[in-house]
């Protein structure tokens, strides 16, 4: 069955993608992992699998929001809890962003303006789905649940604040002018 949404989105069809891992030396094949993993987690898996501490990839008092993924991959471990994952895409437009929060029970995705000052208002849309339950995302229990809109937007509003003003530019912004390198070659459609 698709996944709701797409790329440009952070419903599951924009942020869930699969992925393969091979190294038949370390990790046992064949297997299906559930865990949500992700980008995050590949630099301290790598430096673990080259036996380097996943800290040493830390700049100084900032820790790393990956994990080491090994042993799952490894299969000496079969699971490890579920983490509060968040996405965030602020490029559809400058005025609108949609920024999301899933836990190992909930879903909880906020699209308008800047939600930084912590209050929702009319011209944000919000959904919340309960996890992993409902991946294709068909049940919004927002209305159903306001205490739990409000406990995730709280962590979410925490998140967004990291983000620094201007951080992510409009992905048009820019594009007039736009001379490119020496050499670029785009092969035409034949």
């Amino acid at each position: 069955k698709p996944l709701n949404g797409n790329k440009l989105t952070t419903f599951e069809g924009g942020v869930r993608v699969v992925a393969c891992v091979r190294w038949p030396a370390q990790w046992k094949g064949g297997r299906k992992i559930k865990n949500t993993m992700g980008y995050i987690d590949v630099m301290p898996t790598v430096l673990k699998s080259a036996g380097i501490n996943p800290a040493a990839g830390e700049v100084p008092g900032r820790k790393l929001d990956g994990v080491p993924v090994n042993d799952v991959l490894k299969g000496t471990d079969r699971d490890f809890p579920e983490r509060d994952w968040y996405s965030y895409h602020g490029q559809s437009s400058i005025e609108q962003e949609t920024i999301a929060i899933k836990t190992s029970k909930w879903k909880l995705i906020v699209m308008g303006p800047d939600i930084r000052r912590g209050n929702l208002t009319e011209a944000h849309e919000i959904h919340l789905f309960k996890m992993p339950g409902d991946l294709l995302e068909k049940n919004n229990l927002a209305k159903k649940n306001p205490e739990v809109v409000q406990q995730l937007l709280a962590k979410l509003v925490k998140y967004r604040k990291l983000q620094p003003e201007n951080g992510v530019i409009h992905f048009r912004t820019g594009s007039e002018g736009f001379v490119p390198w020496k050499d670029w070659k785009i092969p035409e459609n034949k």
